[in-house]
This record gives C-alpha cells, sequence and structure tokens, in this order.
C-alpha cells in the first residue's frame, strides 16, 4: 500500500519502472483514489455548507436561489461540493450535526440575525464562515451593500414618481436586512 500511494502522490521514494507499472496498472483498471480516506488524511472535506433560509423564504425572495447558484458554480470550480441547510435563525441542529462530524471546511450565511446563533456556533467551533449581510460583532468576513442608502434612493425615485403615500413592509425586526 506505501508504494502504490508514493506513486500516486509523486512523493517518496519509488523506482520509475514500477511507479509506470502502478500508474499503468490505475488506468487499466480505472481505479480512483477514496475520498474520504483522502480528506481524512489531508484534514480537508471539500465541501462548503450555504446556510439558507426556510424553504418558503426561497420560494418568495429570488435573490437567495440566485446566490446559491453563485456559491454552487464557485465551489465547483475551485474542486468544491456544496451542502445546503434551510434554518430559520433560531434552530442550529444540521449546522451542528455537519460540525460533529466534520463535514465541511467553511460556511457561508446568506442571511444574518441580531444575536445570530450561527455565528456563535461557528466561532466556538473555529471553523471559517462568510455572511451575506451584516453582523453586529462585527468580526466576519462580511459581503454587504448599503442598506440605508438603497433605501434613501428608492423613496425618493418613489416620490419624484409622484407618489405621496408610501409605505414599508418588511419582515422579522431579528433580521439583520429587511
Amino acid at each position: 500500500p506505501s508504494t502504490v500511494s508514493r506513486a500516486i502522490s509523486g512523493k517518496g521514494r519509488i523506482g520509475s519502472e514500477t511507479r509506470d507499472r502502478i500508474l499503468a496498472y490505475i488506468q487499466e483498471n480505472n481505479y480512483h483514489p477514496n475520498a474520504a480516506a483522502q480528506s481524512l488524511a489531508q484534514s480537508r472535506t471539500y465541501n462548503i455548507a450555504l446556510v439558507l433560509p426556510e424553504i418558503k423564504t426561497l420560494a418568495e425572495m429570488p435573490f437567495f436561489q440566485t446566490c446559491m447558484y453563485a456559491v454552487a458554480e464557485s465551489a465547483q470550480l475551485s474542486g468544491y461540493d456544496m451542502i445546503v441547510i434551510n434554518g430559520n435563525g433560531t434552530d442550529t441542529t444540521s449546522l451542528k450535526r455537519l460540525l460533529l462530524n466534520r463535514k465541511v471546511d467553511g460556511v457561508i450565511l446568506s442571511r444574518t440575525y441580531r444575536n445570530d446563533v450561527y455565528s456563535k456556533l461557528l466561532n466556538e467551533a473555529g471553523l471559517p464562515f462568510v455572511t451575506i449581510g451584516q453582523l453586529e460583532d462585527g468580526e466576519a468576513v462580511q459581503i454587504d451593500h448599503d442598506h440605508k442608502e438603497a433605501c434613501k434612493e428608492l423613496t425618493n425615485l418613489l416620490i419624484a414618481k409622484g407618489n405621496k403615500q408610501i409605505a414599508y413592509l418588511g419582515a422579522s425586526m431579528e433580521q439583520m436586512v429587511n
């Protein structure tokens, strides 16, 4: 086994004739190394988790579908797979299971909350993560835009079009972006 391992990895001492015979056998028999064994040896899973809002929100807000497609495409280009978790902002059961079983190398939080339980869990676990949206503590890498300025521009546009009665309809105030 160690000779085969050295032939595949190209590391360590192995004769060129032996290496060529092993590589020829591998090609003839369409052999592929066990991905689970490799990830254990390398301490990497080549998986990224994307935490999306609950299913009903996904149907109502195509923004999250667009994010999911973009993450999947980027992950694939980098040799990673994406694991999708649906959450409601308070239930960390699925994320805890992934962390406990060491199934991901990093996490993307697609929605952030005040007193965010996901970010607290990830910080405690020491797993790298990024957010789409703001966090109160500001310690994570955050991808965001200027919501206040965007709302101001939208309101000015409505006023400029002659609208005099403008209402704001939002969701839970526990969400950082609403």
